[in-house]
This record gives C-alpha cells, sequence and structure tokens, in this order.
C-alpha cells in the first residue's frame, strides 16, 4: 500500500508543476500583449470566471459521485452483511 502511495506521489507533482507553469505562462502571455491595460484586465477576468464556473461544475460533479459511490459501498456492505451465514467451525 505504501509503494501505491509512492507511485502516486512521484508522477503527482510533475504535473502539477507542468500545469501551474503553463498557467503563469498563459496570464504573462496576456499581461504582455499589445492590448490596453483595461482591455487585458477584461481579457483577465473573464478567464478567471470562466475557469471559476468551470471548477465549481467540476466540483459539484466530483462531490454527486463520491456521494454516489458511498452509497454503493454501504448497499453492498448491508447486502453482504444480510446475506451471511453463520460459519461453522470443527
Amino acid at each position: 500500500m505504501k509503494e501505491e502511495t509512492l507511485e502516486k506521489k512521484s508522477y503527482t507533482m510533475p504535473l502539477l508543476m507542468i500545469g501551474f507553469g503553463a498557467a503563469v505562462g498563459a496570464l504573462l502571455g496576456v499581461l504582455f500583449a499589445p492590448d490596453k491595460g483595461s482591455e487585458t484586465r477584461r481579457k483577465v477576468k473573464a478567464w478567471m470566471k470562466e475557469k471559476s464556473e468551470k471548477g465549481k461544475e467540476t466540483l459539484t460533479h466530483k462531490s454527486e459521485q463520491v456521494v454516489a459511490a458511498i452509497s454503493a459501498g454501504r448497499k453492498a456492505y448491508e447486502e453482504a452483511n444480510h446475506k451471511k451465514e453463520p460459519v461453522m467451525t470443527r
């Protein structure tokens, strides 16, 4: 189990860093674009709003999936416990 955690961590951090670097690069590209300051701020604000809304949608969807998975797990556990027959030992 510990190996799984180490394997997961070994590729998670580089992916996060790449994503962070891409976001910073995109933001710097917008900030140094040849638009007026007000236009650049409008673009950044629109981009942030879009990403925020998409993040909220993703969070809601993932939360619903977690709730469904927990419910399914509880149901399976209850069904398994009701079907168990006593084990006879010698």
